[in-house]
Order: structure tokens, then C-alpha cells, then sequence
């Protein structure tokens, strides 16, 4: 109905056409084909490439059973799909999630694929996630684990949302512990500014940027504004940190015990104090050393605030140094945040031996931890980072002064600001996979086709207007 009104639309004849059912399926399915192979074929990019994946289980196209999600099995799907799309000599990048299946040492998926592959590759655990497990940990140790979905005193703010007067609100400026915050909360306050001035993928990124401002006692560009509390899910901590800001502003108007208060204050001054900084910062590849042992530094001073906290907080990051592995250090290079004299520091450091056995992960002792600077962290083994990635590193035998024109360090820079060392985008791919999954058809091959032809689709119709339809 939908085709034959179209042709008579566009003045032809329906009768010339064949509009049956069955064989507009069959042309589809060889369409889809057609177009994808195409678009695979076509694919070839000039540049070393990450490869991000979601190792969550999902039940088969079918619907009958669950995948397997051994190391064994999400290597292979990985190393399959890099080999269809013939990458094996581009993928140089990992980027995963740091569940004992992808980082295991001995055979996480992360090893697998690099002795599947033959090479060494960087490995760039998503620093969103790293941020998640250390809030999650600071969560648990506020308000307890819970052992459901549901945290009682969220679920009792969520039901109660519609008797609170919104306009009734307190601010941390109102309370006693105010003091505690007075030395960062106009920088903060202007950071969240500023980060709104930039494109949030997410709605509660925004949300939190603007509850930072009114709990800090700003006001965001955009006016006092609250959101309804969400459903809160397991994956996703700051949920978490979302609702203990808002129970925060409106703990007036609830009934709170004196524990679940404390909880609230102490999960609220450890998110503006430390978290929200660096999550915001955290997609940006050549600040990621940097920011990294600028954390454990701030950590270790957020002692004298809330010693419990800054201890758990401090375990879980002190589980995650990847970026300050001799390899990754190399990042700091490309930071125009460290100065020249930082800069010719790490130079230097070049020419200390590395680690016989380069580490992508490692330890640190923090008794000495307000001694360390980027440098310390540099050895010969920095240089792998410029093999892996086939760029050139003849600027080290140049002046630092004169790298900003320099074409190779120009060149080397350009790539490092375009690496990603987020997995955001398999974590969404993954959700809505979750629920297109067994949608449309039920053949493994149409379902990879249709997949691409979505995605082409996408960038050629971006939104449903009449002048993007018409042009």
C-alpha cells in the first residue's frame, strides 16, 4: 500500500511495477548485500585504528540461548570481525572495559588478541569505567552495598519527587561544611560552566554539570531547573551521584536519618570535589597521564577531608594505572598542558633503560607519590608507543621549543588528539543492540548487512526534515 501510493505520488503507474510482498522482500535482501559488501570494500582508511568492544552476554539472534562470554570466545568474535573487514594491519589500538575477562594477564581477551594478531598493541582501558569502579567503591562505602537494583533511600526521594517544592532548595553554602569546599568551588563552578559549553552525549552528563553549579551555590546559564530522578541501573554509578546531589539540596524537606545524611553530605563533597573533574576529563587521550597522577595526588590530600573515602577510592585507582605504564606515558608528550621544561624532563628520561618486561598496568607506592612527576614515568621502553603506532619520532632530536612546528611532532600530535580512551561508543552499541537484536530477521548475515545500512542511512538522513529529505 505504502509503495503503490508512492509511484502514483511520483506520477508513474503502479501497474508497470511489481509492488508484491514477497519479491520486494527478495530484492531487500539482495540490496543489503549489495550495499554493505560495498561499503566494506570501500572502507579503507590511511590511519592505525582502535577497536572497541562490550563483552556483555546477550542472547543469540534466535533468541534460544545465551552467547558465551568466556575471554576465548569475545577474542575470536573480535579477531573475526577485524579480519571480515580486512584491518588486521590497521587495528594498532584496544579499547575495552577492565573486567578480569578483557585484562586477565595470562588469557583476557586483551592477550588473546595480541597473540591472535601477532604484534603488540596499546591497550586503552576506558577511562569512563575506571572512573565508575572508583565511585562505585566510594557509593559502597557511604551508603553500603546494596543488594538489588534499588537503593531504599533513592527509591523513597523517587516516589516522593511530586510533594517536594522545587523551588525550596539548600545549597552546600547553607551548611556547616561549606568551609570545606571554599577553596575549590569557584573553580569548579566555572570548569562545569565551561563543560557545558561543550556537546554532552548524555542527558545526565548535562544534569550533572548543572547540579554541580546549584549545589555549589551558582546558577547555571540556562536558570534553576530539576529533572525528575531516574530509574537508576547497575552499570551506570552516576546515577548514584546524581540522586545524592539532589536528596542533598531538598534534605529539608525529607525525613532523613542522621546516617543517611552523613552519607549524602560525604558522597556529595568527594563528587565535586574530585569526581566530576576528572570524568569530564577523562576522553582526552594526551591529558590522561597527567590527569592520572594528578587524581592520586588529590586523593592523597582529600585524606585530611574524608580519610575513608580517599583510602577506598585511592584502591581502586591504584588497580588501574595504564596510562602511566612506560608505553602510555607517551601521551604526555602531546599535552599542551605540561610545559617545555616538562617536556625536555621526559626527553631525558628517554634515555633511562626500561623495565625488562614492559608493564601495561603498574604499581605504584604512594609513600612517595607527592614526589612523582611525568618524567618519572618515562624510559626507553616510551618509545614502543611510536612503533605500535608506525609514527615517526624524529622530533626527540629536536629542540621542545620548536615541536609546535615541527611537521613530524605536528603529524604524531594530530593522531594522539584523535585516539580514543573512552569505550562509550560499544557500550551504546551493545544497549541498543540488546534490543534490536532479534528484530526484523532472524538471519545472522541480513541482521550484519541491515546493521550497516542503518548506519550509512544515518549519516545520509540525519533528522526526517523536508529540506534534508529533499536534498
Amino acid at each position: 500500500m505504502v509503495v503503490t501510493s508512492t509511484l502514483k505520488s511520483a506520477g508513474c503507474d503502479p501497474s508497470e511495477f511489481n509492488v508484491n510482498r514477497s519479491s520486494i522482500r527478495r530484492q531487500r535482501v539482495k540490496n543489503r548485500k549489495a550495499v554493505a559488501e560495498s561499503l566494506k570494500s570501500e572502507f579503507k582508511p590511511s590511519s592505525s585504528l582502535t577497536i572497541h568492544w562490550d563483552g556483555k552476554l546477550i542472547e543469540d539472534i534466535t533468541g534460544h540461548k545465551t552467547k558465551r562470554g568466556t575471554s576465548e570466545a569475545c577474542a575470536s568474535a573480535v579477531y573475526d570481525a577485524i579480519n571480515s573487514w580486512n584491518l588486521s594491519d590497521k587495528v594498532k589500538c584496544l579499547c575495552f572495559d577492565t573486567t578480569a575477562v578483557n585484562t586477565g594477564l595470562r588469557s583476557g581477551v586483551c592477550v588473546l588478541l595480541e597473540r591472535k594478531m601477532d604484534k603488540n598493541m596499546l591497550w586503552f582501558a576506558c577511562r569512563h569505567h575506571i572512573m565508575e569502579i572508583m565511585l562505585s567503591g566510594v557509593v559502597d562505602q557511604s551508603l553500603a552495598p546494596s543488594s538489588g537494583p534499588d537503593i531504599q533511600l533513592f527509591k523513597r526521594f523517587k516516589n516522593s519527587w511530586d510533594s517536594i517544592d522545587q523551588s525550596d532548595f539548600k545549597t552546600i553554602t547553607d551548611d556547616a561544611e561549606a568551609n570545606i569546599l571554599a577553596e575549590v568551588a569557584a573553580d569548579r563552578i566555572s570548569f562545569a560552566k565551561k563543560q557545558l559549553q561543550v556537546h554532552q552525549p548524555r542527558d545526565d552528563y548535562k544534569e550533572m554539570l548543572n547540579l554541580t553549579i546549584i549545589f555549589l551555590g551558582g546558577v547555571p546559564e540556562k536558570g534553576v531547573s530539576f529533572r525528575r530522578p531516574a530509574g537508576l541501573h547497575r552499570a551506570r554509578w552516576m546515577a548514584r551521584a546524581l540522586y545524592c546531589l539532589k536528596i542533598y539540596l531538598f534534605k529539608h524537606q525529607l525525613k532523613l536519618t542522621k546516617k543517611d545524611e552523613k552519607a549524602v553530605r560525604e558522597i556529595c563533597i568527594f563528587t565535586v570535589m574530585i569526581y566530576i573533574k576528572y570524568w569530564f576529563q577523562a576522553s582526552t587521550s594526551q591529558s590522561a597521564p597527567r590527569n592520572d597522577l594528578q587524581l592520586l595526588k588529590d586523593l592523597k590530600a582529600f585524606e585530611s577531608v574524608n580519610k575513608n573515602l580517599a583510602t577506598i577510592a585511592l584502591k581502586k585507582i591504584l588497580n588501574h594505572l595504564w596510562y602511566l605504564s612506560e608505553e602510555l606515558v607517551s601521551l604526555a608528550f602531546f599535552d599542551d598542558e605540561l610545559s617545555v621544561q616538562e617536556k625536555k624532563k621526559m626527553v631525558e628520561a628517554l634515555k633511562i633503560e626500561g623495565t625488562h618486561d614492559c608493564l601495561k598496568r603498574i604499581n605504584l607506592d604512594m609513600a612517595t607519590i607527592h614526589e612523582k612527576n611525568i618524567e618519572n614515568f618515562v624510559s626507553s621502553n616510551s618509545l614502543k608507543f611510536f612503533q605500535v603506532l608506525g609514527i615517526s619520532s624524529d622530533f626527540f632530536y629536536k629542540d621542545v621549543e620548536t615541536w609546535n612546528e615541527d611537521p613530524d611532532y605536528i603529524a604524531a600530535k594530530n593522531i594522539v588528539h584523535s585516539l580514543r580512551v573512552v569505550n562509550d561508543i560499544a557500550e551504546r552499541g551493545v544497549a541498543l543492540m540488546e534490543e534490536y537484536n532479534k528484530l526484523i530477521t532472524t538471519n545472522e548475515e541480513q541482521k550484519q548487512y541491515l546493521l550497516l545500512l542503518v548506519k550509512e542511512y544515518r549519516k545520509k538522513y540525519p533528522n526526517t526534515n523536508k529540506s534534508t529529505l529533499a536534498s
